[in-house]
């Protein structure tokens, strides 16, 4: 291509500046430019609670090391600027958006975007975690956000949500057909019993939505050529095993993509927000750029999946650094890699 050919033109053995080379030659194809521009950035997080993290009493799984109550606290903490996401976009140079998308109280503090039709989803080992109405609600939330971020180049979306490792856990399963003992982690702190018992939730979160999973399986196998088909079965496994930030970040993505925009995508969980993305439509590849390689164990298997599905597959992530705290951290610390790409 020309941008393969202007990157080879430059005084350097070829291939010599590695993935950032495929990061130049894919930014010049989304902006359908060879002179790319990455001038402004947004950091957009997505909040929002998970039915299978309340206790056992409340109809909950209590499937994480820490209370629900924690989500509402690092939301606004992220929007006072002071939590690690907000900190790492200021030093690059990043503005910051944080949208409540289903967190499961009503948080009032001042920088923090209310765009929710549920407070926090149901416990999807009973059955859908949200209708497809509230599902669609969060991805259009998504979209709404990439609208407001404005005449950006780049967005790194980051999301925070007790339990939501559980929960990105099943749709990687779900879509990779990977056995929930290779997707699920630690999270933020689980023992080796709490990692089991995580197994058995999302085996349940599976078999309890069996139907819809199995019916997108069959959608890809037999390669079904109508794509609203194919979106509408994906989004039907985002809205029975997904969370709603896990939604709005799928929005998200979609929005970028339509405005040549460039994805950051962070670790696990936002791997797993983009995996049912690109099941939807595997041409919205083409704006993701894979930030950062995840702590939790299921994150590679996240990878390759989205690069299996994907129409343009992104390279591998470009940092490895452990990290595993969510709030978009790694992709907003890529973002300087991504301008020095263009």
């Amino acid at each position: 291509s020309a941008a393969r050919r202007k990157m080879d033109d430059k005084a350097k053995p070829r291939w010599s500046l590695g993935t950032m080379e495929e990061w130049g030659r894919r930014i010049c194809v989304l902006q359908d430019s060879l002179e790319p521009k990455v001038r402004r950035g947004c950091l957009i997080v997505f909040a929002g609670d998970h039915g299978c993290a309340l206790p056992v009493e409340q109809g909950g799984e209590a499937c994480s090391a820490f209370p629900s109550v924690v989500t509402p606290s690092i939301a606004k903490a992220l929007a006072h600027g002071s939590a690690a996401g907000s900190v790492l976009a200021r030093t690059t140079g990043m503005e910051v958006q944080v949208v409540d998308v289903g967190i499961a109280c009503d948080v009032d503090v001042a920088g923090l975007i209310r765009d929710k039709s549920m407070m926090g989803t149901n416990n999807f080992t009973t059955g859908p975690a949200m209708s497809m109405e509230q599902m669609d609600f969060a991805l259009q939330a998504g979209m709404r956000a990439v609208d407001r971020a404005g005449d950006v180049q780049a967005i790194a979306l980051g999301e925070l949500g007790i339990g939501n490792t559980t929960t990105a856990a099943a749709i990687v399963s779900a879509f990779s057909g990977s056995d929930p003992q290779q997707t699920c982690g630690k999270g933020t702190g689980l023992d080796p019993e709490g990692v089991r018992k995580k197994v058995d939730i999302v085996r349940r979160a599976i078999a309890a939505n069996a139907e819809v999973v199995d019916g997108h399986k069959q959608v890809v196998d037999k390669q079904e050529q109508d794509p609203q088909k194919v979106k509408l079965s994906a989004l039907r496994v985002l809205s029975s095993l997904g969370g709603l930030e896990l939604a709005a970040i799928a929005g998200a993505i979609f929005r970028a993509h339509e405005k040549k925009i460039a994805v950051l995508v962070d670790g696990f969980i936002s791997s797993a927000a983009a995996l049912a993305a690109v099941h939807a439509d595997p041409d919205v590849s083409q704006a993701i750029f894979l930030a950062t390689r995840s702590a939790e164990i299921g994150h590679q298997i996240a990878v390759e999946a989205i690069r299996a599905r994907s129409s343009d597959p992104p390279p591998p992530p470009v940092l490895d650094m452990q990290l595993a705290l969510g709030e978009g951290t790694g992709a907003v610390l890529a973002y300087p890699i991504l301008q020095g790409a263009a």
